[in-house]
């Protein structure tokens, strides 16, 4: 959607260069309309900025810290798993006793 905005208001602009925080400001009404547009307006222009200087759009930001971490990143568990999995033969594996119970189910 940034794609998208950027590109219009840069048609906007080359239209009428006068009018870069009205086409803004028209661009943050059409895409984020339930959102401060003031705000969006400023970003629609600095996205607009990077991107004729380097040809891309900045990188987000958002969802980069996270908050809560996650099981499968402890590394206590993955030791515990690592070891109860090492320890173990193929035949102990849930699967393995789910697929032998509905072999002596069918004969």
């Amino acid at each position: 959607i940034r794609h998208i905005a950027v590109h219009r208001y840069l048609m906007l602009i080359k239209d009428d260069p006068l009018t870069k925080i009205s086409s803004s400001l028209s661009i943050a009404k059409s895409f984020f309309p339930s959102e401060n547009t003031d705000y969006r307006a400023r970003a629609v222009r600095e996205w607009s900025q990077f991107f004729i200087a380097n040809h891309a759009l900045p990188p987000m930001c958002q969802g980069r810290h996270v908050k809560i971490k996650s099981l499968v990143d402890d590394e206590d568990i993955q030791t515990s798993a690592k070891l109860g999995f090492d320890h173990k033969s193929p035949t102990q594996y849930v699967g393995a006793h789910l697929h032998f119970g509905y072999e002596n189910r069918f004969i």
